[in-house]
């Protein structure tokens, strides 16, 4: 007689539903396609894996131990993994993410947000091995935005953001501080890089409509050069205002209306 071992683990599903996951021993899957994304053949993307299930949650996952009920408690941080968006068409994306020291906090649609109302969440669960999640996200218009930023924030954990966009979809620029003091002759930027690292720089990336700016030092200001820091100076009588044009490689052209402090 053979025997077949039948393992389940709880979790918590979107708006906190409890769901059992059963999954079989790995003797009797010898013949069973993985369904979970980090088990995938080579060769063969998430991105696959995730438009082949049609929306559909995996519900057969390997054996491991049963994960203790879930809770809403720290300490730990929020890991994102891998994400992807299709705007057009299917007008789907998936962020993959972990709870990382292993853990399973209570998952609520509520605890993602956006940074435009064009997409919303559509569900949230755990998956595979380990605290794993994917965050299905979808758009009601028939042609969603290029890209977003999506604000993970479950109770208990650091808040963590990542931008989800369209494959050849231009990065984008934030302003994050302006300065400019005529009387000195000094002022200085500092942008936000999405997503980064940041491209090569150049004096040319910087164009001023006031002809008498002139550019001093620019830098990355980070390691992972995700943070641009440039200064500035007038070549003549400063101007009380002025605007200042970033058109990084790979970004989308960011103006700067630069005022007197």
């Amino acid at each position: 007689m053979i025997e077949t071992t039948i393992s389940t683990r709880s979790g918590r599903g979107q708006n906190g539903t409890l769901v059992n996951d059963h999954s079989l021993n790995e003797d009797s899957l010898a013949h069973t396609i993985p369904l979970e994304p980090d088990n995938a053949p080579r060769g063969l993307s998430r991105r696959t894996l995730v438009k082949g299930a049609a929306w559909s949650v995996p519900v057969v996952v390997l054996a491991t131990a049963t994960p203790a009920a879930a809770t809403s408690i720290g300490p730990g941080v929020i890991v994102i993994e891998d994400s992807y968006w299709i705007p057009a068409g299917e007008r789907m994306g998936v962020l993959y993410g972990r709870v990382d020291p292993e853990a399973y906090p209570d998952l609520d649609l509520s605890y993602f947000s956006y940074s435009t109302t064009a997409v919303r969440s559509s569900s949230v669960n755990y998956y595979g091995s380990g605290s794993q999640f994917s965050l299905y996200v979808t758009t009601d218009d028939a042609v969603g935005p290029n890209s977003f930023t999506v604000t993970v924030a479950i109770p208990g954990y650091p808040t963590v953001q990542k931008r989800m966009a369209a494959d050849g979809a231009l990065g984008t620029l934030a302003v994050t501080e302006k300065y400019w003091d005529p009387s000195m002759n000094y002022g200085a930027v500092s942008v936000q890089l999405s997503p980064a690292p940041g491209p090569d720089l150049d004096t040319g990336q910087l164009v001023y409509d006031d002809l008498t700016m002139v550019t001093g030092g620019y830098e990355y200001t980070s390691l992972d050069r995700d943070t641009l820091t440039f200064n500035f100076s007038s070549s003549s009588p400063a101007p009380d205002t002025f605007t200042v044009t970033i058109t990084l490689t790979g970004y989308e052209p960011l103006d700067v209306n630069v005022l007197t402090v």
